[in-house]
């Protein structure tokens, strides 16, 4: 089954023990800040310890400041390097 029809506590479930740092834009119109915000919620209901950043004012861009933060760079390359 494609995880895009799972549901976030069928997402928290699969993916809870993975390490995770989710970035959302507070202002972003393509996708909801909801989305992001019951992912979190998902993960950590099911023992999982995201990392949650959103950034108020940001549109759907988030990524640009994200990928400008030393310390999410310093946590990339600790867990996937």
């Amino acid at each position: 089954m494609s995880s895009v029809l799972l549901s976030a506590e069928e997402r928290g479930k699969k993916f809870a023990q993975l390490p995770m740092w989710i970035f959302h834009g507070e202002a972003g119109d393509v996708v909801s800040v909801d989305v992001s915000r019951e992912a979190v919620k998902a993960l950590k209901a099911t023992g999982g310890n995201p990392r949650y950043t959103e950034y108020p004012g940001v549109g759907h861009d988030s990524w640009t400041r994200a990928y400008r933060d030393e310390e999410f760079i310093d946590w990339l390359f600790a867990h996937f390097c």
